[in-house]
């Protein structure tokens, strides 16, 4: 049961449809007058494509690799949630409706559950594809792991669906 949550972790993607899963955050924050704290995780390379790496730019080549590419995530999901708020909240400043931001560079299911333990989130909103039974073979879900590996309460907003 959802009882006073003190803050709401909202997980997106950067897809268009992040939009959708954003709402429903600020939906939320805004119903419990709770801080709304949104995460993008970048999925890292596989360990060989990592030693891949690392042996053509070496090991501190390989490091500032990581830091560009979340660097780089950090400023999209700005520009993303500069653009929600502009758009959707009546011209708040995005510090007005997000506490913070944060740009996590691991397993996507893995990084939300321990931002979330982080936050002390009270509930985690996350999108769902709706995959069918092949793509959720081959490719897992995010959605599906948090589903089953959070102690925290979870919404999941369909991301094939209009508003």
């Amino acid at each position: 049961m959802l009882t006073n949550p003190k803050a709401v972790l909202c997980a997106v993607d950067l897809s268009p449809a992040s939009e959708r899963v954003l709402a429903h955050a600020v939906r939320l924050g805004r119903a419990f007058a709770v801080p709304v704290h949104v995460v993008h995780v970048e999925e890292p390379p596989s360990a060989i494509g990592r030693a891949e790496v690392a042996r053509v730019l070496g090991i501190e080549g390989m490091r500032q690799h990581e830091a560009a590419v979340t660097q780089a995530q950090t400023a999209e999901l700005e520009a993303c949630l500069e653009r929600f708020t502009a758009a959707q909240l009546d011209g708040q400043a995005i510090g007005e409706v997000f506490a913070a931001w944060h740009v996590a560079y691991d397993r996507p299911a893995r990084a939300i559950i321990e931002a979330a333990d982080r936050l002390d989130a009270g509930i985690i909103v996350a999108g769902t594809q709706g995959q069918g039974a092949l793509e959720h073979l081959v490719a897992g879900s995010v959605a599906r792991h948090l589903a089953n590996h959070s102690p925290r309460p979870l919404l999941l907003v369909p991301l094939g669906a209009t508003s």
